[in-house]
Parts: C-alpha cells; structure tokens; sequence
C-alpha cells in the first residue's frame, strides 16, 4: 500500500514531521483502539497488557485501566485477570460490549503520548458509554487522543471538534461554540440529543 502525503502543509507529532520519523518510532508512542478490535484467545490480563507485555505485572496500572473502563465486576465475575477468554481454549465468552471494553482497556493501558479511538464505544448502551468516556477522560490528562465518532455527546468535553462531511471538514471549534453556530455539528447535536 502507498503511503499517503498531504496535498498541502505537514502532518506533526510531538513537533516533528512525521514524514522524517522512523514508523517503529513514531508506533511506540501512539495508541490505537481500532473500530474492529481483535478477539484475543488469551487470559483476561493478557488481552488488556498485550499492547505492553513488558507491564504485565505492573498492578497497579491494571486496576487503574480496570477501573476506567468499569470492568472491576467482569474481572470478578470471571475470577480474576488471569482468567481464560474465548471459547476455543474452554475460556468464557464475553459479550461484544464486555470485548469492546477489554479492547479500550488495552488502548490505555499502553503508556503513549498519542492515543487513536476509532468508534470506541459503538457496541455500549449510552449509560456505559458516560462511564467508560468520563474514565478514560482522568486517564489522559497530558495526552494527545483523537477520537473518531458519529456519535457527538463525547464532542462536550473535546478541547476541539472537527466535523467531516463528504471527507472534507467542515467546520471546526468548540463545542458551544459549534453549536451557537447552528451549522453541520448543531443540526447533528440536535438531531441526536432528540433521542436522550
């Protein structure tokens, strides 16, 4: 596959043109929770430390992923972090929901200065989603996170919103201030606030 460079200016991490950056480099610092997560046929902790094996003992940083994603009962429930999951090795099988939080448990639990969340809470119920966002918003205090949604209620608590239409922005901003704007992203926020 090609690589794709901007039409125009320089896409930057960490003040560097990531065009000049070694893709190892540049990998060990992002974090990505892609749309369609892996399934992985390992132990509960293996599945959330998988994006770091090297912290796999490290506690402390599990409770804290554990507590942010609101998995503390599952990881009871199934009695313990070193539990089995999937089937295929006489493991429990996790709903797509309880999957989905294992999966943005493992995005946080990597230590990395940029983390990437496709979509990363589509599968949940907009009570969890609350939760889940509301931890996960604690743990990257000083991070750079993009988060890829339709759904907006997130878009509130965004230092900034970029809204694509037809694969170009248009618009960009705040939240309050999109929405005083009455263009793409009110008529989305409105739209979706109807349901709520």
């Amino acid at each position: 596959m090609a690589e794709s460079r901007p039409a125009r200016g320089g896409v930057y991490h960490d003040g560097r043109d990531i065009a000049r950056i070694r893709k190892n480099e540049l990998y060990r610092d992002v974090s990505l929770v892609p749309q369609n997560f892996v399934h992985y046929n390992f132990s509960l902790r293996e599945n959330i430390c998988i994006s770091d094996f090297t912290c796999r003992e490290d506690e402390e940083r599990i409770r804290g992923v554990v507590q942010a994603v609101g998995i503390q009962e599952l990881v009871q429930g199934l009695g313990g972090l070193d539990a089995q999951l999937g089937r295929e090795f006489g493991g429990s099988e996790l709903s797509g929901g309880e999957w989905q939080k294992v999966a943005i448990a493992r995005g946080l639990f990597r230590d990395s200065g940029l983390i990437l969340l496709d979509e990363p809470t589509s599968a949940l119920d907009p009570l969890v989603e609350y939760e889940i966002l509301t931890g996960f918003l604690k743990l990257i205090r000083g991070k750079t996170s993009v988060i890829i949604s339709h759904r907006v209620g997130i878009c509130r608590h965004a230092d900034k919103v970029v809204v694509m239409k037809a694969g170009k922005v248009v618009e960009c901003g705040g939240h309050e201030e999109l929405v005083r704007a009455g263009g793409e992203y009110a008529r989305i926020w409105g739209e979706q606030a109807k349901w709520y």
